[in-house]
């Protein structure tokens, strides 16, 4: 009998069989029956119509992983943190252990199947401090959500800067930047903006987009590739402290660092459980669906590590401020290929520019889809009262069947969020490891993981040296206010939240009841069906 069981019978909730689905008494051919009845039993309301697949749950975790997207976005930190070490053993440590994650929490949601996800699960399985659990871990989910979707839009905005540096020679200015920033996320915004089944088309391209992609881009990069590095420079090269361009004092902090990359990379993949409500069977789809993203995500994203550093061609030229991409790691990795080739001039340009066109679709699709989850993530929240305003943010489209409210509250947060990232990288790297940080702690609360004490440490530590009020890594920072923040406003006198916040089974109403008495006379009459049969 799985943990889930275990924890809701210790306090007395509904039964749980198996894996952790709730026993509806319902047959398989009533699908759809059974999983409103499951939603009543937990306290929910139905208000989505199930227009998702176990593909889409899938795509949808897949697509915010995005090998692609976090690859372009952080192999600049893995290279100047120990090279070729940092991005492979980083790749596949950081895989395992999410991987472990990921079967925690798929059987979890396999038993509480709710938009809420983490701080869902925080409620149900805290016992009397669920509540507080639940309060904590909304608000730590709700920053790395945030956080995560301000990280993807800023890697296409640093691809798209790269290639205006490649193929006009001009480096963007922050205004610029900031536009393109602002334009990915309103592009994210407008495609979620549509009905389920638009969303789907949007999902699936992702997913193609982020497995034939990788396909594409390492056949171009091995077939254009003059000469590559041998199998030792790839698996047996640590570029230790002393080559390190940040100055990091001891070589097993400077690989810390550089798995921030890999780290980037896994975390998302609890969209799946943010859209259960929406997915058919999900009580069986979100636990698939979290650990296929995962494991498909580990495959593609090694094979395209290994594309990339088979084919460097100056390994000290990659990080270079003075380079021709600028300093941005994974774009003068693809021009110095084109231009060894087919020597300097607009071939080389055009062509790298293109190439990285493929990570700049595959970063589109991922914010697309991690404002998909931000979305019913922020709306169960505030369903359940954790927000502000929380009565105008519950509301549901009646149209269209989509949290329209909290998905553009996701845009102006993510905007906001991003904008000290037009000022350093430094500031980029404390953006992602807040969405890393954030999002690891919300799903160690529920599932008491050790992998989490890890990234929670190597997340806060400085990226360069010496320290300064510029080098700062500001990640302990933000994450502490977060924490300070949920626990005055939860033990503030009179007005706190442990006055009133009651955790999600507060959204369980007399219409929800009067949905659960027509469910179980429906469960009679099936049986009566099946027993005359």
């Amino acid at each position: 009998m799985s943990y889930v069981v275990l924890e809701m019978k210790k306090h007395h909730f509904q039964p749980i069989l198996g894996a952790g689905v709730l026993d509806t008494g319902l047959a398989d051919d009533h699908q759809e029956l059974r999983q409103e009845l499951v939603l009543t039993r937990l306290g929910l309301k139905p208000e989505f119509k199930r227009e998702f697949s176990l593909f889409f749950s899938f795509g949808l975790s897949f697509s915010i992983i995005s090998p692609l997207t976090g690859i372009s976005g952080g192999f600049s930190a893995a290279w100047n943190n120990s090279g070729p070490a940092a991005a492979i053993y980083g790749w596949k440590l950081v895989s395992f252990f999410s991987m472990c994650i990921a079967l925690s929490m798929a059987e979890i949601v396999s038993g509480l199947p709710s938009s809420g996800g983490p701080f869902f699960w925080s409620s149900w399985l805290g016992g009397k401090h669920g509540p507080l659990l639940s309060w904590i871990t909304g608000w730590f989910n709700m920053l790395g959500q945030v956080a995560l979707t301000a990280g993807i839009a800023s890697c296409g905005m640093f691809l798209v800067a790269c290639m205006v540096q490649l193929l006009l020679g001009v480096t963007m200015s922050q205004l610029q930047q900031l536009a393109v920033y602002l334009g990915i996320l309103l592009i994210g915004g407008a495609a979620n903006s549509f009905s389920p089944k638009v969303l789907t088309y949007f999902i699936a391209f992702g997913t193609f987009i982020n497995i034939a992609g990788v396909i594409f881009l390492v056949l171009l990069l091995s077939a254009v590739a003059p000469w590559r590095e041998s199998p030792k420079f790839v698996w047996a090269t640590f570029f230790g402290k002393d080559m390190s361009p940040n100055h990091v004092p001891d070589d097993v902090y400077l690989w810390c660092q550089g798995v921030v990359m890999a780290a980037f990379v896994f975390t998302g993949y609890d969209s799946s459980s943010h859209i259960s409500e929406e997915t058919k069977g999900a009580d069986s789809s979100a636990p698939y669906a979290i650990c296929y993203s995962v494991a498909a995500s580990a495959v593609v994203g090694y094979v395209l590590l290994l594309g990339m550093i088979f084919n460097v061609q100056d390994p000290w030229d990659l990080t270079s401020p003075e380079a021709a991409a600028g300093g941005y790691a994974a774009g003068q990795l693809i021009f110095d290929i084109f231009r060894n080739r087919f020597g300097p001039g607009l071939g080389s340009s055009s062509g790298s520019a293109a190439a990285l066109g493929v990570f700049l679709l595959a970063s589109i699709m991922c914010t697309i889809a991690s404002l998909t989850a931000n979305s019913r993530m922020i709306y169960a929240f505030a369903r359940d009262g954790g927000l502000p305003f929380s009565p105008f943010f519950r509301r549901v489209s009646p149209r269209l069947h989509i949290p329209m409210r909290t998905l553009w509250l996701s845009v102006t947060c993510a905007f906001v969020l991003g904008l000290p990232l037009l000022k350093s990288t430094v500031a980029f790297i404390a953006v992602v490891s807040i969405s890393s940080l954030g999002l690891t702690i919300s799903y160690g609360i529920p599932i008491y993981f050790a992998y989490i004490t890890l990234c929670t440490v190597n997340f806060s530590l400085p990226t360069t040296y010496p320290v300064t009020l510029q080098s700062f890594n500001y990640t302990p920072v933000a994450v502490g206010l977060v924490l300070l923040g949920g626990l005055i406003s939860w033990f503030f006198p009179i007005f706190g939240a442990r006055h009133w916040y009651t955790g999600p089974k507060l959204a369980f109403d007399q219409a929800s009841r009067t949905k659960l008495q027509r469910l179980n006379n429906l469960k009679s009459k099936s049986r009566r069906f099946h027993a005359t049969v």
